[in-house]
């Protein structure tokens, strides 16, 4: 039986929720695919991307990196 990847971050959860690609929110929040993708695996992202994903996300940015 396959397993399916769990979401690390609620960040990560929110998107595939809403059925959004890496890109399309990376392009919504001005930042990096590349830089999104590292926050979503639980790396601690700059004040800037987690106020710029927040917004995007309708979170706030302390929820970012939050377990979901």
């Amino acid at each position: 039986m396959l397993q399916t990847n769990p979401d690390k971050t609620l960040a990560r959860a929110v998107r595939r929720a809403r059925g959004l690609t890496q890109q399309a929110v990376a392009d919504a929040a001005q930042i990096d695919r590349g830089d999104l993708s590292k926050a979503e695996r639980g790396q601690r992202p700059s004040d800037r991307l987690r106020y710029r994903l927040a917004a995007v996300l309708n979170l706030r940015p302390d929820e970012i990196q939050a377990k979901p």
